[in-house]
């Protein structure tokens, strides 16, 4: 029976110890419900300490004599204390429960940010491993090199990685499929999508029942996985209706949900009206969105729809901070849609950035990173260079100069664009080319 009164805190003792964690299985659900988590017995009624507990301690004999090793045959012969040891261990409850212990750097771990992400349970890293350079959009790269990065990326403390069929064709989830072999499954978030796939225009788009289900069934085996974590509807405005996504698309998503193939559905996209939209009209619980370029240096319309996705308890996913190789110091790619005014002020910006001694893209995503509304922060990552940089951005401040520097930057070179965004001018090229292979 569902409690009508609403209740502030539990108290729970015994299950943050060294010798049980069964405490951070619960975390997301207490967080997500608001609840104040009070931690108590740190020490396993005396179990953990060179005393020997009290009689009444339901502790079988094993537990008893093995905690009695510890404290008198490992820690007394080192020259330390269990007891300090074990209350030490239960005050960093706030790991995520995606820790494992032996497997992470707990260093790392505990200096990364962790938020819930919607109504999910998930806590995500505040930094998330982007995949879609993975899919040589961006470039070629070491998949050798590659697949340590990601391994190493889930060791410091990033839990949640996101791919999708688009993203090379595959090649994307393959690669990732790879560095997640021998990975504890607990370690890490896994999301993927639906609906993007192939270069041709005709074969690009696809929301139905049918591709949606042989398409997670083939993610599944490229990740060599179970399931996944989050299953999303990729760029859904480029649908020929709404109504398929919300008729076709997502109940077929719930259907894989209740078959055990996946955990959560989200949504993603460009223009985040269409977001809302689908949210606002869906039966289907969408429990998270992904939008791209919507929270950077250049563009910042995503804080328009948060109240709109708190208040729903949709988890935030942003996506793209450098604005897919725009606000960096390289070139953006041929296909990248901003028009020609955008890219010229970016160029300038990166260019007065490294006479002053900094990095255009250093900038952009410490700023994308300081919306606390935000889950999650995606960023492609294809080496240990990148992979290092980004740790650095999501744990520490920018200095004082820098953060002039970012002021000079909004005023003299952002605020001057006028409609930083290129909403439309995607679908309208898509259209234009359907069109032209219809005649």
């Amino acid at each position: 029976m569902k409690s009508n009164v609403n209740i502030g805190c539990i108290l729970n003792y015994a299950r943050h110890t060294l010798i049980d964690q069964t405490l951070l299985e619960y975390i997301p659900f207490f967080k997500e419900h608001n609840v104040g988590v009070i931690n108590g017995a740190t020490i396993a009624m005396r179990l953990l300490t060179n005393a020997d507990p009290p009689e009444w301690n339901p502790a079988d004999d094993q537990i008893k004599k093995t905690c009695r090793e510890a404290a008198d045959e490992y820690c007394k012969k080192n020259g330390s204390d269990l007891a300090r040891l074990a209350i030490w261990f239960s005050m960093q409850a706030n790991l995520p429960p995606t820790y494992v212990e032996g497997f992470h750097d707990l260093e790392a771990v505990k200096s990364m940010k962790y938020l819930p992400l919607g109504k999910t349970g998930m806590m995500v890293s505040k930094l998330s491993f982007g995949g879609g350079p993975l899919g040589c959009h961006f470039g070629t790269y070491d998949e050798d090199e590659a697949i340590e990065t990601i391994r190493q990326a889930i060791r410091q403390g990033i839990n949640y990685i996101d791919t999708g069929y688009w993203y090379g064709q595959g090649h994307s989830e393959i690669t990732i499929g790879k560095a997640l072999k021998g990975i504890p499954r607990k370690a890490y978030y896994i999301a993927t999508k639906v609906g993007r796939y192939e270069l041709d225009y005709q074969n690009m788009f696809d929301f139905s029942i049918e591709k949606t289900r042989e398409n997670l069934k083939k993610s599944l085996e490229r990740l060599q996985v179970d399931y996944v974590d989050v299953i999303q509807v990729h760029d859904i405005e480029f649908a020929p209706s709404l109504d398929i996504i919300i008729t076709q698309t997502l109940p077929e998503l719930s259907r894989q949900v209740a078959s055990g193939k996946a955990r959560h559905i989200g949504i993603t996209g460009y223009p985040i009206s269409v977001l809302k939209e689908c949210i606002s009209k869906s039966n289907i619980s969408i429990e998270c969105i992904l939008t791209y370029t919507r929270y950077t240096l250049i563009d910042q319309t995503l804080l328009e729809y948060i109240p709109f996705f708190k208040e729903h308890n949709i988890g935030i996913i942003n996506a793209a901070a450098v604005s897919m190789r725009l606000l960096t110091n390289q070139s953006p790619p041929e296909w990248h849609p901003a028009d020609d005014k955008i890219k010229k002020t970016c160029r300038e910006a990166a260019e007065y950035c490294k006479k002053s001694g900094s990095d255009l893209a250093r900038l952009a995503i410490w700023f994308s990173m300081q919306c606390d509304d935000v889950a999650t922060n995606l960023i492609g990552i294809q080496n240990m260079e990148q992979l290092k940089a980004n740790i650095d951005i999501a744990n520490n401040d920018i200095s004082d100069k820098e953060l002039q520097l970012l002021d000079n930057l909004q005023k003299n070179f952002f605020s001057k664009i006028k409609g930083s965004h290129w909403e439309g001018k995607e679908i309208k090229a898509y259209q234009a080319a359907l069109d032209k292979l219809k005649k």
